[in-house]
């Protein structure tokens, strides 16, 4: 369902299959295309669950990483307290945060606790954005402030925001960190025509 790119971050992309709703992931100079496997209802909202080729795990609430499996660095479970929606956010409220706590393999760091700082930017320059410019959306910063020192900071998150054709807002693009050097970039994906597997009858 999924292929992968390496090497360089511009090389050209696999064919896809129309009947399916890809992600796109870089971390440094590799890419890969996730697919979206499922929705998963939780009692906080519904978690996107995105799947490599190689069976690495991807899970968005709101476009904000709630695990992972299969990567080098793991949040096998990630708990936020009242995160703000994005339609909030967009509203101009200004000075708010909320409380994340998450356990990360290896070594099964259990119940880091973090007060995650949310702050909107006026422009930013993103690093692997593809599908549109960059002036097209609305951009957000999320700084994790750990309770504990024994706990390392993590470089700050950020968001860009659209809206779709129902004025509801949702993450294009996000850049996010699972230990001080282990970031990905994730950006939905749509793939042009010329890229798309042909159907029957084409």
């Amino acid at each position: 369902m999924v292929e992968r790119a390496s090497g360089r971050i511009d090389e050209r992309q696999p064919v896809f299959n129309p009947a399916f709703r890809y992600l796109r992931a870089t971390r440094g100079d590799s890419v890969a295309y996730l697919v979206l496997g499922y929705v998963d209802p939780t009692p906080e909202g519904p978690v996107e669950v995105w799947y490599t080729g190689e069976r690495e795990v991807i899970r968005l609430r709101d476009g904000r990483l709630v695990g992972t499996s299969g990567l080098t660095v793991d949040w096998r479970t990630t708990r936020l307290a009242d995160a703000p929606s994005w339609q909030r956010l967009l509203s101009g409220q200004g000075g708010i945060s909320f409380d994340r706590a998450r356990d990360v393999m290896p070594g099964y760091h259990a119940d880091i606790q973090e007060k995650v700082n949310v702050s909107r930017l006026n422009a930013y320059k993103p690093a692997a954005l593809k599908g549109r410019p960059a002036s097209q959306l609305t951009w957000f910063e999320e700084r994790a402030v750990p309770r504990s020192f024994d706990s390392p900071a993590l470089p700050p998150a950020h968001f860009g925001v659209a809206r779709d054709a129902e004025g509801a807002p949702f993450v294009v693009y996000s850049e996010q960190c699972l230990s001080p050097d282990v970031c990905y970039t994730f950006e939905r994906w749509t793939p042009s025509v010329a890229s798309r597997t042909p159907t029957a009858g084409s």
